[in-house]
C-alpha cells in the first residue's frame, strides 16, 4: 500500500479510537444518571456521525 493510504488508515483508526474512548468515559461516569448517559451518548454518536458524513 502507498504511504498516503496507510496514513489515511492510521488517522481514521485514531479518530475512531478517540470516539470510542469518549463514549466509554461517558458511559462509565458514576456521576450521571442512566437517562442522562443515554441522552449524552446519543448526542455524541450523532456528532460523530455528522462529522464523518462531511469527510465522505
Amino acid at each position: 500500500m502507498s504511504d498516503e493510504l496507510l496514513s489515511i488508515i492510521d488517522r481514521v483508526g485514531r479518530r475512531e479510537g478517540a470516539n470510542l474512548k469518549a463514549l466509554y468515559v461517558l458511559l462509565k461516569n458514576p456521576n450521571l444518571k442512566p437517562k442522562t448517559k443515554v441522552k449524552e451518548a446519543i448526542k455524541l454518536i450523532e456528532d460523530i456521525d455528522g462529522k464523518e458524513s462531511h469527510h465522505e
